[in-house]
């Protein structure tokens, strides 16, 4: 009989300890106002594309938050941690820190895949076919250099993806307006480009939209009869 009052009082005591436990922690809440925030998951450093392993949810006092932060998960998933800029685990993702891709200065180096660079080739009105080549498109690249009188023109790079395409005053080109393209950023296997630099210094180059758009392979270094004259030179 008195192990059963002892269980009973035991019980008691644990039950009482439980609703002054719950009880308190919902007196803390509302006095402190928690409210969810996401924070870095672990150090993100400039240019990191930020997903949703980045970043954590964990709750904080709302009088610790400023209008800067960005409480929303879709206003931070996809986003660009900013140049010179790096949000350390466990902080709070502020406004000032992060940008969407097309607000970022370099935004054709973030389009890059592995192993690729940023190239820039002059152009005008004429070479993007009218403006209808523009950023995304994908384009071939014929070579024109001369050896002694003959004038030798071949295929030297298939499928090579548009990154940017710009005016004069840096400006994006869009082919609803009457802009006139300057500079083209397209994207080029980093082994590619002494080749490219090389046919540029000694002859010339046209780009022509591709043919096969839709395929996922770039900048394939076709098997041209240019490039034994490249490499002779």
């Amino acid at each position: 009989m008195i192990k059963k009052q002892n269980i009973l009082f035991v019980s008691v005591v644990i039950c009482i300890c439980l609703i002054s436990y719950g009880i308190s922690i919902i007196y803390i809440n509302h006095e402190l106002e928690l409210i969810e925030v996401y924070v870095a998951n672990n150090n993100l450093v400039a240019r990191t594309q930020i997903d949703q392993d980045s970043i954590k949810l964990i709750k904080i006092p709302k009088a610790y938050l400023s209008d800067q932060v960005v409480l929303k998960k879709n206003d931070i998933v996809g986003k660009y941690v900013k140049l010179n800029t790096s949000i350390p685990e466990g902080s709070l993702v502020y406004e000032s820190s992060i940008e969407q891709l097309d607000d970022t200065i370099d935004k054709p180096a973030l389009l890059l895949k592995v192993n690729q660079a940023v190239f820039a080739l002059d152009v005008n009105m004429s070479s993007t076919a009218g403006n209808t080549i523009q950023a995304g498109s994908k384009i071939d690249i014929y070579g024109t250099i001369k050896n002694n009188r003959e004038t030798i023109v071949d295929l030297l790079f298939k499928q090579v993806r548009v990154l940017s395409i710009k005016d004069k005053n840096g400006n994006e080109v869009d082919n609803k307006t009457n802009q006139v393209p300057k500079i083209m950023l397209i994207a080029v296997d980093q082994e590619e480009i002494p080749i490219l630099t090389k046919v540029i210094a000694v002859g010339d180059i046209t780009i022509t939209p591709t043919s096969e758009f839709f395929s996922e392979d770039e900048c394939i270094l076709y098997d041209s009869i240019l490039l034994g004259y490249l490499y002779a030179q």
